[in-house]
């Protein structure tokens, strides 16, 4: 949270030397504008993230991480090279 001080100086500088009615209005304009640009930057911002991350989850839920191929096809001893992967912790075929 800002301090008291900085707060008074920003305030005093916002609104000017004279006390002219438009400048005024054009600076609070400007500064809603501003704050509301940025607010919609970090909304959106953190929507796409999160869809990123959804995303890159259903797809890795789907597609394998891995897979085994035989250098040389066909490959008939396939039996025993699952039972040896399927020993393995954390491994689910």
């Amino acid at each position: 949270m800002a301090s008291p001080l900085s707060l008074l100086i920003g305030l005093r500088f916002s609104r000017g030397r004279r006390r002219g009615g438009i400048v005024s209005l054009i600076s609070v304009i400007s500064t809603i504008g501003i704050a509301l640009g940025v607010a919609v930057l970090i909304v959106g911002l953190s929507a796409m993230n999160g869809f990123e991350r959804e995303l890159n989850n259903r797809i890795l839920a789907v597609v394998p991480h891995g897979e085994i191929e035989a250098v040389c096809p066909p490959w008939t001893t396939w039996r025993a090279a699952l039972a040896t992967v399927l020993t393995v912790p954390g491994i689910a075929a």
